[in-house]
């Protein structure tokens, strides 16, 4: 238990779970700051998408049936990744976009010339709430991809600031998520891809023909070889592991 204990503390989630149910609202005043301590729960979202929990329930599904289809635990689990990344993308889009909503509407305008926010220059404080959240999301993902459309931009000396830090981060996020998009499709190309191995046959055959007195094999020999390698490559079971 002391061992559990102390990997939770020190190398777990210890620090996300505590403050997920700190009851903020008990001891300060509901506000922005409250709300933006509240974002600290997002990371637990990626802890119920791990992979590896995935991987136990997958498994444990596909145990309770008659037939243990490896080939499609493989496919399942390929999908699931790039779902994962699709939706760690969304959390962190989501992430970005209130805290740079809350930069703006408390941070931005301070000590600048320009009194003039985002906020107040595209009129966003007088729009609903999800109009609010839909429009700063879309600018934090436009700005995390380095694409900047340019229908939204930042207006004082804090913001550009703010943003530059948002696109240096956004370099090394969709490098990471681009990297691992990339490794699915490759590892998917190598375990259901189809892969001639009869060219590695017919040289290993021919070298048979030092046992035969440099004699070729007898054609219905090579015929039931092939036909059984063929049968072996087409469902060997391993190879998806």
């Amino acid at each position: 238990m002391n061992k559990i204990a102390h990997k939770y503390i020190f190398a777990g989630w210890f620090f996300v779970d505590s403050i997920s149910v700190f009851p903020f609202t008990s001891f300060f005043e509901t506000g922005q700051i409250t709300k933006l301590f509240r974002l600290a729960r997002l990371p637990r979202l990626i802890k119920l998408i791990d992979i590896s929990r995935f991987k136990k329930v997958l498994i444990a599904f596909q145990s309770s049936g008659k037939d243990e289809n490896i080939v499609g635990q493989y496919i399942i689990l390929q999908a699931y990744k790039v779902v994962r990344l699709v939706i760690i993308a969304c959390i962190i889009t989501y992430f970005l976009g209130c805290s740079w909503f809350y930069f703006c509407d408390t941070v931005a305008y301070h000590n600048d010339s320009n009194l003039n926010s985002f906020i107040e220059n595209f009129e966003l404080e007088d729009v609903p709430a999800n109009t609010q959240l839909l429009r700063s999301s879309y600018y934090a993902l436009t700005t995390l991809s380095t694409v900047g459309y340019g229908d939204y931009f930042p207006i004082t000396n804090n913001e550009r600031v703010f943003a530059v830090m948002i696109m240096l981060g956004g370099v090394a996020f969709f490098s990471y998520i681009m990297g691992d998009f990339i490794e699915i499709l490759t590892n998917y190309e190598k375990k259901m891809g189809v892969s001639d191995k009869s060219g590695a046959l017919t040289e290993w055959m021919q070298k048979l023909t030092r046992f035969t007195n440099n004699q070729p094999l007898a054609p219905y020999l090579v015929n039931d070889i092939e036909q059984n390698f063929r049968y072996y490559w087409n469902n060997d079971r391993i190879s998806y592991m």
